[in-house]
C-alpha cells in the first residue's frame, strides 16, 4: 500500500469470482517457467539493489555527486505485445501511477494520458525529476532481460533499505500534480498480480469539472449543460483510445455518492449546492459518462461501490449513478473476514449477512461482487494469514492496514480474479460473457463474496510466479 506514512484517501472498487477450473489458458509461453517462483531466481536481483542503495549511501556519507544525482524521466509508448491480448487494462485515476508508469512499468504501459485544465484528454508528456539510484533500480536492474517478469514480493529482502533511503524523495513524486496518493497502490497491484497485462493510464485532475460546479456566476442549467459537454467528450475520447488499443477492462475506483459532493464546501466553500442540482450531475454521471465508456467496445468497467451511512433503496435517486443496473459494469465493495472461512467458489447465500458489517449492508443492493480485505478496522490492524498485499515502490509489498479496507482498493484485487477467471474459461472470452456469468450468479438472492488472495485465484498464482 502507500506505506505506513501514505496511507491516505481511500473509497475502494472491485470485481470477481471464480467457476470450475477448465480450458486453461496460459497467455504467454515465455511465463510457462515452472522454475520461475523460485527465490534463487531473484537473489541476484536483490544482490544488485542491496549494492546500488550501499553505493548512494557511501557517496552521501563522502558528499560525492551520487548522493544528489537527479535524473528527468519522461513517459513513453510500449509496444503492444499480443501476449496482453485479451488481458490490456485501462485505469482512471489520478497522477500518482506516473511514478511507476515511467519507471518500473514503463514497458508495460501502452500510452500514458492526461486531463489538461479545460477537460482536454491529450497524451502525457510531463516529466519527472528521480534520484538517480532509484531510477536505476526501477528502471534497469528490475527490468532485466533474463526475466519476462519480477514480482514484488520476490524484492522483499531489500524493502526496508530502499524506503528508508528512497522513499522520502520518492514519496513527493507519487504526491506532486494534484495526485491524491489514491492510484499508487491500485495500479501497482494490478501490474505486480496479472503478470501478462499492459495498460492506458489516464489521469484525471478533474479540474474542469470542479471549476464548472463551483463557478458562481452561472446559473444550475448552465452548469450542467457545461458537464454534459465535459462529459460526453471525455467519455468519446476515452472510448476511442479504448478501441485503438483493444482495452478489455476499465478499473474505476471513483464514483458519485452521498459523500462526493461534500468536497465543495472546500474547494469553493461560498457555493451552496441544491439538492436537484445533485441529483441532475448524478443522472448526468452516469447517462454521458459511465454508460458511454461501455458502448458499443466489448469492454468490462469494474467499479467501486458506493459508500453510505444509510441503507440504500436502488431507485434512490440520490445513488442514480452508482444503482442503474448497466450492462458491461461490475460494482465492487468489500467485506472485512479474518475468519479464511469464504468458500472458494464465492458464493455465499443464508450465511452471507455475517460479512456485511459496519455499514457494507447498505449498498448491498447497488454491489455485485465483495471482496475479503481480511483486516481489522481498528488498531492493532490485526489481519489474517494469506491476506492480500500492496505496493508502494514495487520493491516487497505489505499486508493492508484498516484505512485499507475499502472499495477502492478491492477493485484491483477483483479485476485480477476476473483475468485469472478469463485465462482459465474459454467460455468467458469477452466482457458479455463475463457480465453475464456474474448477474446469473447473483440469482436467487445470493451473494457474491469472495476472498481471491486467500485462495490465490489470481493471475500471479496460476502463471506460477508465486506459490
Amino acid at each position: 500500500m502507500l506505506l505506513r506514512y501514505l496511507r491516505k484517501i481511500k473509497k475502494i472498487k472491485i470485481t470477481f469470482f471464480i467457476l470450475i477450473f477448465s480450458n486453461f489458458l496460459m497467455a504467454n509461453a515465455a511465463i510457462e517457467n515452472s522454475n520461475v517462483n523460485d527465490e534463487n531466481n531473484y537473489e541476484n536481483i536483490n544482490l544488485q539493489i542491496d549494492s546500488a542503495i550501499r553505493d548512494w549511501q557511501k557517496s552521501c556519507a563522502n558528499g560525492t555527486d551520487l548522493c544528489n544525482s537527479k535524473e528527468i524521466v519522461f513517459p513513453g509508448k510500449a509496444t503492444p505485445l499480443e501476449s496482453s491480448n485479451n488481458f490490456r487494462i485501462l485505469i482512471i485515476d489520478d497522477s500518482g501511477m506516473a511514478l511507476a508508469a515511467y519507471t518500473r512499468y514503463f514497458n508495460r504501459v501502452l500510452e500514458n494520458l492526461v486531463e489538461g485544465a479545460n477537460g482536454e484528454i491529450t497524451t502525457d508528456y510531463r516529466s519527472i525529476e528521480i534520484n538517480s539510484t532509484a531510477n536505476k533500480i526501477l528502471t534497469q536492474i528490475l527490468n532485466p532481460e533474463e526475466h519476462y517478469f519480477i514480482p514484488s514480493e520476490a524484492l522483499k529482502p531489500n524493502q526496508e533499505l530502499f524506503s528508508a533511503s528512497l522513499g522520502r524523495d520518492l514519496s513527493n513524486i507519487l504526491l506532486q500534480d494534484n495526485s491524491r496518493g489514491h492510484s499508487v497502490s491500485i495500479f501497482n497491484f494490478l501490474a505486480n498480480n496479472n503478470p501478462q497485462a499492459q495498460f492506458l493510464l489516464y489521469y484525471d485532475t478533474q479540474k474542469r469539472w470542479n471549476d464548472i460546479i463551483c463557478n458562481n456566476a452561472l446559473k444550475d442549467e448552465y452548469k450542467l449543460d457545461m458537464l454534459k459537454n465535459l462529459l460526453t467528450y471525455q467519455a468519446n475520447t476515452i472510448n476511442k483510445k479504448v478501441l485503438d488499443y483493444n482495452i478489455n477492462f476499465i478499473s474505476l475506483s471513483e464514483g458519485i455518492d452521498s459523500a462526493y459532493f461534500n468536497i465543495f464546501s472546500k474547494i469553493c466553500p461560498n457555493i451552496k449546492i441544491k439538492s436537484s442540482f445533485k441529483k441532475a450531475v448524478n443522472k448526468l454521471y452516469f447517462d454521458q459518462f459511465l454508460a458511454k465508456l461501455v458502448e458499443n467496445n466489448n469492454v468490462l468497467l469494474v467499479q467501486a461501490n458506493l459508500s453510505s451511512s444509510i441503507y440504500v433503496d436502488k431507485n434512490n435517486s440520490d445513488f442514480y449513478s452508482d444503482c442503474q443496473v448497466l450492462k458491461n459494469r461490475i460494482r465492487i465493495g468489500y467485506v472485512n473476514s479474518l475468519s479464511r472461512d469464504i468458500p472458494v467458489d464465492g458464493i455465499v447465500t443464508d450465511k452471507s449477512k455475517k460479512y456485511l458489517l459496519n455499514g457494507n449492508e447498505n449498498s448491498e443492493l447497488c454491489t455485485d461482487i465483495y471482496i475479503n480485505i481480511a483486516v481489522e478496522k481498528q488498531r492493532p490492524f490485526n489481519y489474517a494469514n494469506g491476506v492480500v498485499e500492496f505496493s508502494t515502490f514495487n520493491v516487497g509489498t505489505n499486508p493492508p492496514i484498516g484505512a485499507d479496507a475499502v472499495s477502492s482498493y478491492a477493485t484491483p484485487i477483483g479485476l485480477s480474479f476476473l483475468l485469472d477467471l478469463k485465462m482459465k474459461h474459454s467460455n468467458l472470452s469477452n466482457a458479455e460473457n463475463i457480465y453475464s456469468f456474474v448477474m446469473n450468479s447473483k440469482k436467487g438472492g445470493k451473494y457474491i463474496i469472495l476472498d481471491p488472495a486467500l485462495n490465490k485465484q489470481l493471475p500471479i498464482y496460476t502463471l506460477k510466479f508465486l506459490k
